[in-house]
C-alpha cells in the first residue's frame, strides 16, 4: 500500500504510479498502429466479428480455368471472408516463416508431381506483408478473402489469389 503523508509526497507519487499503470494498461490494450497493406492486399473485407465461411476444394471446382467462367457460387464467394484448409507450397525453398505461399489440396502437389489445375490451386499473399508461420510439409487453416483471378507462379497457375489474415495448423 502506497503511502499518502503528505510530508512524503505519498500522493502525488500514488496518483504518478495510478497514471503511469493506466497508461501501460491502455497501450497494451490498443497494441500496435496497422502496418499499410502491402500492394495486392488492399481488399481485405474482414469486419468486427465476422465469422469466415467454410469451404473446400470442391467449391473452387466451380471455376472453369479455361474461360474463366464461375459458377454463382464460387462468384459469391469471391471478395468474402473465407476459412479453408489445404497443404502449403512456399516459393522459397525450406522457408517457414513467409508472406505468400500457394495452399494445395494435397502434399507435395506442385513440387514433386505435376501441378494441380489452377482451380485447385490459391496463392496466398499474407495482409500488410505480415509472415506466416508454415509447419513444414503439414496441413494449415488459412483464413482471408477470397478473389478468383488467375496468376501465374513459379510452380505453374492459380485459380484464386486469397488475402491471408490467419494462418494455423489444421489438427485432425
Amino acid at each position: 500500500m502506497l503511502s499518502t503523508d503528505p510530508t512524503r509526497n505519498g500522493a502525488l507519487f500514488g496518483g504518478k504510479l495510478f497514471s503511469f499503470g493506466l497508461v501501460l494498461v491502455l497501450a497494451a490494450s490498443w497494441g500496435a498502429l496497422p502496418a499499410a497493406p502491402a500492394p495486392g492486399t488492399e481488399g481485405v473485407t474482414r469486419m468486427g466479428g465476422e465469422d469466415p465461411v467454410l469451404i473446400d476444394w470442391r467449391d473452387l471446382r466451380g471455376l472453369n480455368f479455361r474461360t474463366g467462367e464461375a459458377t454463382p457460387e464460387l462468384q459469391a464467394l469471391d471478395g468474402k471472408l473465407v476459412k479453408m484448409a489445404g497443404f502449403p507450397v512456399p516459393f522459397e525453398d525450406w522457408a517457414s516463416n513467409v508472406t505468400e505461399f500457394l495452399l494445395v489440396p494435397y502434399q507435395g502437389a506442385c513440387v514433386h508431381t505435376p501441378a494441380p489445375p489452377p482451380h485447385q490451386v490459391v496463392w496466398v499473399q499474407m495482409y500488410a506483408s505480415t509472415r506466416a508461420a508454415l509447419p513444414g510439409q503439414n496441413p494449415v487453416w488459412v483464413e482471408g478473402t477470397l478473389h478468383i483471378e488467375m496468376a501465374d507462379n513459379v510452380y505453374g497457375q492459380a485459380g484464386f489469389r486469397l488475402v491471408g489474415m490467419r494462418v494455423t495448423p489444421y489438427f485432425y
